[in-house]
């Protein structure tokens, strides 16, 4: 009997939404000692309680975010794959990784987010000014090193 194709994302680790907000997924020491440091408390992003900013010091516009995002799908469709955007795997959950470099600035704004149900994912984002040696993929490494240890802290179902 051949076997059925698998279609969505792969989410070997679900994962609970409802137990911790997004300004409490990360503590100011995991982003400083991560990103650099913070120079203000963390704020909901435009009111929009599913996620928070960070704010950092390298820069004017730099800054952390971190929440609760929509469907796997609909981020891959919001960053297609032909724009740069790749797919990868944390500890078995799908991965999405994207960044963009700002045409007037020079601004990298990186993001990912990792599915943790079928119609949730967590999200990171990462605002980088343009600076000596930094590049996207150097910009999405550095976000990765706080998305993994968030991601790995969220509760299982």
């Amino acid at each position: 009997m051949p076997e059925l194709a698998r279609t969505g994302p792969r989410i070997a680790v679900p994962k609970k939404t409802d137990q911790i907000t997004p300004c409490a997924l990360a503590t100011q020491q995991q982003v400083s000692s991560a990103l650099g440091t913070v120079t203000a408390a963390p704020a909901p992003l435009g009111g929009n309680g599913n996620s928070c900013v960070w704010p950092l010091d390298s820069g004017t516009k730099n800054g952390f975010l971190v929440g609760y995002g929509v469907a796997y799908e609909d981020v891959v469709r919001t960053h297609p794959a032909a724009q740069g955007a790749v797919g990868r795997m944390t500890d078995g959950n799908s991965t999405w990784l994207w960044c963009e470099v700002s045409d007037q600035t020079g601004a990298f704004t990186c993001g990912a987010a990792v599915a943790i149900s079928v119609d949730r994912t967590l999200v990171t984002g990462l605002v980088r000014s343009p600076g000596a040696g930094r590049t996207k993929t150097s910009v999405l490494a550095e976000l990765q090193t706080i998305t993994i240890p968030l991601f790995r802290s969220l509760p299982g179902l």
